[in-house]
This record gives structure tokens, C-alpha cells and sequence, in this order.
């Protein structure tokens, strides 16, 4: 496992998610137990990071990121799949990189 995400990362990560009203505790901490109660939990990244440093468990994993695509996948491995699967699409030349889709905001 590397390192958890910095709180740069995780804005960026989040910022590749539909949904802006979703809380980040929401997308990132897990069910396990030794995640803190609902009332508990960081409110900021920075505390998101904090208690992924000190309680791995209590954080969704995996979190892959495809960064040249605006892509991320957390604590879903259908996700994982979805990323991996374009990623081999465009090595083999079976997506254009006009065919990638680019989150909302991002300008072409």
C-alpha cells in the first residue's frame, strides 16, 4: 500500500466526482468499524488524511486515479475496472483521445 492521498490529491480526486454536494467524508470513509461514528467523522481533507494515516481501515480502498483522464475510483472495484478497461481501450487504439470523456469544467 503507498502512502494516503494528500489533501491536494484528494480535492483533485474529488473534484473528478458528478456530484459537488456529496461530502468528502461521505465519498472517503469507510463502514468499518474502526471508522469514527457519523457525528465524529473529519469534516475537512486534511483531517480525512489525518485519520487515513492513523487508521488506514477507516478510509475506502482502493482509490485509483487515472489523473490524465479526470478519473477516480473509491472504494469500488467496479470503478477500478472501468479506468483499467479505458486505459487498455486507448493503448490499443480502440479510443480516440477526443473520445475520453473530460469532467465538467475541464475546457478543450
Amino acid at each position: 500500500m503507498e502512502s494516503p492521498p494528500t489533501a491536494d490529491q484528494l480535492e483533485t480526486i474529488l473534484s473528478y466526482f458528478p456530484s459537488k454536494a456529496v461530502s468528502p467524508s461521505h465519498v472517503l470513509i469507510s463502514a468499518h468499524p474502526s471508522a469514527p461514528l457519523f457525528n465524529d467523522r473529519p469534516t475537512t481533507l486534511s483531517g480525512i488524511v489525518q485519520l487515513a494515516q492513523d487508521r488506514p481501515q477507516a478510509v475506502k480502498w482502493p482509490i485509483v486515479v487515472d489523473w490524465d483522464n479526470g478519473k477516480a475510483a473509491v472504494g469500488d472495484i467496479e470503478g477500478v475496472r472501468a479506468i483499467l478497461d479505458n486505459l487498455r481501450k486507448k493503448r490499443d487504439g480502440k479510443v480516440q483521445e477526443d473520445d475520453v470523456h473530460q469532467p465538467k469544467g475541464w475546457f478543450t
